[in-house]
């Protein structure tokens, strides 16, 4: 999503579901490197409050360069909503993907 690279996104969310991955655990793992990364900003990349191995740290220290705070706030609440979308929709595929999207679309903004 930081790189910006909509079709890539895309098709990694393609492959997940053609493995049967579960929509609800994609969006909780989206959710889960964003909180990451924004606790990792507001500590300089040190925290208690991470459990991940430290390749994933590095990993997400690197992709947090690229991205601002209220960058962060914004794809929080963005994904906060993707829960109760998901409960009454008849197409979660949709939901994810177009959420994805309007992500994209906001990191690309500011």
């Amino acid at each position: 999503m930081v790189d910006g690279n909509v079709s890539l996104v895309l098709d990694q969310v393609n492959d997940m579901i053609v493995a049967s991955a579960d929509i609800e655990a994609i969006v909780y793992e989206i959710t889960e490197a964003f909180r990451s990364i924004m606790i990792m900003k507001a500590q300089n990349a040190q925290s208690k409050l991470i459990d991940l191995p430290d390749h994933e740290i590095v990993q997400l220290n690197k992709i947090g360069e690229s991205v601002k705070m209220g960058q962060l706030d914004k794809l929080s609440r963005l994904f906060s909503t993707i829960k109760k979308e998901l409960e009454f929709s008849i197409n979660e595929r949709w939901i994810l993907e177009s959420t994805l999207i309007h992500g994209i679309a906001l990191l690309r903004k500011t």
